[in-house]
């Protein structure tokens, strides 16, 4: 019944199957652009000598929190040290789930804790010391200044904007969801797309830009 539809990107308008009009997310670029990594890992208090893998969004199963934590569980058992950062928190954070509502929409089953999930799934794979959690904020510069690769293990087509935030930031993107690129990445170009979201694909993937500083320059 709607007068018109938007899409953020063609992969989106062709899941909507409606012709949508294609409007991608917009970036700021004075606030999102290349800085000082080092600085920007000192002011967040991480490691100077490890390489930095970040993931922005909501802690929800589509957005692919899970196979982002289990892919640096596979680089760590094949030697591949990094520093992992989870920004964005949940929708319902675990605050709500300790409310009398949130206890009781979860006993029935209708959300669930996302966030603590998440939490138990770094500790049950032994990467309490290298994942660090940082709740929703609107100050991202300097998360992504500080990052070496930003990981999108989307289980849809949407590319979101985490993945043009990080190309304004001049940090490479690995991601999933699309084997085009939707018109926002042009793949193996400006970005890497697995062909899946499968956990050892992105592992495979960011293992390989994080051996190789010439490609994460290029990309």
């Amino acid at each position: 019944l709607a007068t018109t539809s938007i899409a953020i990107n063609r992969d989106v308008a062709e899941v909507f199957g409606v012709g949508s009009t294609v409007v991608p997310n917009s970036v700021d670029l004075h606030r999102f652009r290349p800085g000082d990594r080092a600085a920007a890992r000192a002011t967040l208090g991480l490691p100077a000598d490890l390489p930095v893998v970040s993931f922005f969004g909501f802690i929800y199963p589509s957005k692919g929190f899970r196979e982002f934590i289990e892919a640096a569980a596979r680089r760590r058992a094949r030697g591949v040290d990094a520093s992992y950062l989870v920004v964005g928190g949940a929708v319902r954070g675990q605050e709500f789930f300790r409310t009398v509502v949130g206890r009781s929409l979860q006993l029935v089953d209708l959300t669930r804790d996302y966030e603590s999930e998440a939490k138990q799934l770094v500790d049950e794979l032994g990467l309490d010391d290298v994942v660090r959690f940082i709740p929703f904020t609107q100050d991202t510069t300097n998360l992504y200044q500080a990052s070496d690769v930003v990981v999108a293990p989307s289980q849809g087509p949407e590319l979101g904007r985490p993945v043009i935030e990080a190309a304004a930031s001049g940090v490479p993107v690995v991601a999933s969801g699309s084997r085009t690129g939707g018109g926002v990445v042009v793949p193996g170009e400006t970005g890497v797309l697995v062909d899946d979201y499968g956990v050892d694909s992105i592992a495979q993937a960011v293992a390989d830009l994080l051996q190789d500083a010439e490609c994460r320059r290029s990309l």
